[in-house]
Protein backbone atom coordinates (compact mmCIF):
# COMPACT_ATOMS: atom_id res chain seq x y z
CA UNK A 1 0.00 0.00 0.00
CA UNK A 2 1.26 3.64 -1.01
CA UNK A 3 0.76 6.55 1.37
CA UNK A 4 1.37 9.76 0.77
CA UNK A 5 2.53 12.66 2.43
CA UNK A 6 -0.34 14.90 1.88
CA UNK A 7 -3.09 11.86 1.99
CA UNK A 8 -5.68 13.03 4.54
CA UNK A 9 -4.94 17.04 4.32
CA UNK A 10 -8.01 19.29 3.56
CA UNK A 11 -7.47 22.81 2.82
CA UNK A 12 -10.07 24.01 5.14
CA UNK A 13 -11.60 20.95 6.69
CA UNK A 14 -15.25 21.37 8.22
CA UNK A 15 -14.38 21.05 12.04
CA UNK A 16 -11.60 23.73 11.14
CA UNK A 17 -14.15 26.29 9.41
CA UNK A 18 -16.79 25.56 12.31
CA UNK A 19 -13.77 26.23 14.97
CA UNK A 20 -12.69 29.39 13.21
CA UNK A 21 -16.42 30.66 13.12
CA UNK A 22 -16.62 29.52 16.59
CA UNK A 23 -19.36 27.16 16.73
CA UNK A 24 -18.00 24.13 17.42
CA UNK A 25 -17.71 22.92 21.29
CA UNK A 26 -20.01 25.79 22.02
CA UNK A 27 -23.19 24.95 24.14
CA UNK A 28 -26.54 26.19 23.39
CA UNK A 29 -27.99 28.58 25.39
CA UNK A 30 -30.14 26.98 28.15
CA UNK A 31 -33.16 30.12 27.18
CA UNK A 32 -32.98 28.95 23.48
CA UNK A 33 -33.62 25.56 24.39
CA UNK A 34 -36.33 26.46 26.67
CA UNK A 35 -37.41 28.59 23.51
CA UNK A 36 -37.36 25.72 21.37
CA UNK A 37 -38.98 23.73 23.38
CA UNK A 38 -41.89 25.73 23.88
CA UNK A 39 -42.19 26.45 19.81
CA UNK A 40 -42.29 22.67 19.09
CA UNK A 41 -44.97 22.68 21.71
CA UNK A 42 -47.11 25.48 20.52
CA UNK A 43 -46.65 24.07 16.74
CA UNK A 44 -46.44 20.67 16.27
CA UNK A 45 -46.38 20.18 12.71
CA UNK A 46 -43.49 23.71 12.43
CA UNK A 47 -40.40 22.24 10.54
CA UNK A 48 -36.93 23.02 11.91
CA UNK A 49 -35.75 24.31 9.21
CA UNK A 50 -39.34 27.38 9.08
CA UNK A 51 -38.66 27.60 13.03
CA UNK A 52 -34.97 28.23 12.68
CA UNK A 53 -35.75 30.58 9.56
CA UNK A 54 -38.09 32.88 11.78
CA UNK A 55 -35.39 32.80 14.83
CA UNK A 56 -32.56 34.00 12.12
CA UNK A 57 -35.21 37.06 12.01
CA UNK A 58 -35.77 37.43 15.48
CA UNK A 59 -32.98 39.94 16.84
CA UNK A 60 -33.53 38.08 20.54
CA UNK A 61 -32.54 35.30 19.04
CA UNK A 62 -30.21 35.24 16.00
CA UNK A 63 -27.28 35.85 18.19
CA UNK A 64 -27.49 32.72 20.29
CA UNK A 65 -28.54 30.17 17.20
CA UNK A 66 -26.13 27.51 16.84
CA UNK A 67 -25.40 26.03 13.22
CA UNK A 68 -28.49 24.57 11.04
CA UNK A 69 -28.05 20.90 11.57
CA UNK A 70 -27.65 20.93 15.49
CA UNK A 71 -30.69 23.31 15.83
CA UNK A 72 -32.49 20.05 13.97
CA UNK A 73 -31.10 17.89 16.66
CA UNK A 74 -32.34 20.19 19.29
CA UNK A 75 -35.76 20.43 17.47
CA UNK A 76 -35.65 16.78 16.98
CA UNK A 77 -34.58 16.46 20.76
CA UNK A 78 -37.29 18.21 21.97
CA UNK A 79 -40.19 16.60 19.90
CA UNK A 80 -39.38 13.66 21.84
CA UNK A 81 -38.69 14.80 24.89
CA UNK A 82 -42.40 16.53 24.58
CA UNK A 83 -44.51 14.01 22.22
CA UNK A 84 -44.52 10.94 24.03
CA UNK A 85 -48.17 10.17 23.86
CA UNK A 86 -51.54 12.05 24.28
CA UNK A 87 -53.20 12.82 27.94
CA UNK A 88 -56.31 11.13 28.70
CA UNK A 89 -58.51 11.48 31.52
CA UNK A 90 -59.22 7.74 30.93
CA UNK A 91 -55.57 7.20 32.17
CA UNK A 92 -55.23 9.38 34.06
CA UNK A 93 -56.32 8.89 38.47
CA UNK A 94 -59.00 10.95 39.78
CA UNK A 95 -57.11 13.44 41.43
CA UNK A 96 -55.14 14.01 37.91
CA UNK A 97 -57.57 14.43 35.62
CA UNK A 98 -59.73 16.69 38.65
CA UNK A 99 -56.72 18.97 37.95
CA UNK A 100 -55.66 19.07 34.16
CA UNK A 101 -59.08 19.03 32.54
CA UNK A 102 -60.13 22.71 33.84
CA UNK A 103 -57.14 23.68 32.16
CA UNK A 104 -57.05 21.84 29.32
CA UNK A 105 -61.04 23.05 28.58
CA UNK A 106 -59.93 26.39 28.98
CA UNK A 107 -57.38 26.04 26.14
CA UNK A 108 -59.91 24.57 23.82
CA UNK A 109 -61.91 26.95 23.19
CA UNK A 110 -61.91 27.95 19.99
CA UNK A 111 -60.20 31.54 20.96
CA UNK A 112 -57.86 29.83 22.23
CA UNK A 113 -56.07 26.69 20.67
CA UNK A 114 -58.47 24.75 19.53
CA UNK A 115 -60.51 21.46 20.21
CA UNK A 116 -57.84 19.35 18.59
CA UNK A 117 -55.19 20.35 21.56
CA UNK A 118 -53.97 17.95 23.10
CA UNK A 119 -50.94 17.55 25.82
CA UNK A 120 -48.27 14.48 26.72
CA UNK A 121 -48.77 12.68 29.68
CA UNK A 122 -45.83 14.37 31.30
CA UNK A 123 -46.95 17.93 30.74
CA UNK A 124 -50.01 16.54 32.27
CA UNK A 125 -48.49 15.65 35.23
CA UNK A 126 -46.60 19.10 35.93
CA UNK A 127 -49.93 20.58 35.68
CA UNK A 128 -52.01 18.83 37.90
CA UNK A 129 -48.24 19.19 40.52
CA UNK A 130 -48.85 23.26 39.75
CA UNK A 131 -52.32 23.22 40.39
CA UNK A 132 -51.46 21.44 43.72
CA UNK A 133 -49.06 24.05 44.55
CA UNK A 134 -50.87 27.13 42.90
CA UNK A 135 -54.59 26.28 42.47
CA UNK A 136 -55.26 29.94 42.36
CA UNK A 137 -53.66 31.26 39.28
CA UNK A 138 -56.01 32.62 36.98
CA UNK A 139 -55.01 31.83 33.21
CA UNK A 140 -54.74 28.63 32.06
CA UNK A 141 -51.35 28.89 30.56
CA UNK A 142 -50.18 30.50 33.68
CA UNK A 143 -49.73 26.46 34.65
CA UNK A 144 -49.25 25.14 31.04
CA UNK A 145 -46.37 27.24 29.91
CA UNK A 146 -44.65 26.45 33.33
CA UNK A 147 -45.68 22.54 32.96
CA UNK A 148 -43.95 22.83 29.45
CA UNK A 149 -40.68 24.01 30.78
CA UNK A 150 -40.30 21.90 33.60
CA UNK A 151 -41.20 18.79 32.04
CA UNK A 152 -38.86 19.73 28.66
CA UNK A 153 -35.88 20.41 31.73
CA UNK A 154 -36.52 17.85 33.49
CA UNK A 155 -36.51 15.45 30.78
CA UNK A 156 -32.74 16.65 29.33
CA UNK A 157 -31.67 17.16 32.92
CA UNK A 158 -31.93 21.20 32.99
CA UNK A 159 -32.09 22.88 36.13
CA UNK A 160 -34.86 25.05 37.16
CA UNK A 161 -33.99 27.18 39.85
CA UNK A 162 -35.11 30.54 37.49
CA UNK A 163 -38.49 28.37 37.09
CA UNK A 164 -38.96 27.46 40.70
CA UNK A 165 -38.40 31.42 41.64
CA UNK A 166 -40.74 32.44 39.26
CA UNK A 167 -43.29 30.22 40.45
CA UNK A 168 -42.76 31.55 43.74
CA UNK A 169 -43.09 34.88 42.74
CA UNK A 170 -46.47 33.72 41.42
CA UNK A 171 -47.37 32.00 44.92
CA UNK A 172 -46.03 35.10 46.60
CA UNK A 173 -48.54 37.22 44.85
CA UNK A 174 -51.50 35.14 45.24
CA UNK A 175 -51.07 34.99 48.49
CA UNK A 176 -51.08 38.75 49.04
CA UNK A 177 -54.42 38.91 47.02
CA UNK A 178 -56.03 37.18 49.45
CA UNK A 179 -54.73 39.06 52.24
Amino acid sequence: MLTQPTSGNVAASKAARLAKSGKQGERTPPELLDHIAEEVFWHPQIKAAQLYAELLRDSQWSALLPNARAFRGHVAAARERLDTGRWSPVDANDEEARLVLPVLGKLQRPEHLGPDFSISPRVAKWVARLRRWLPDLEGAGDYLIPAVLYADRIARGAPTDDLDATMAKQSARTQEEEV
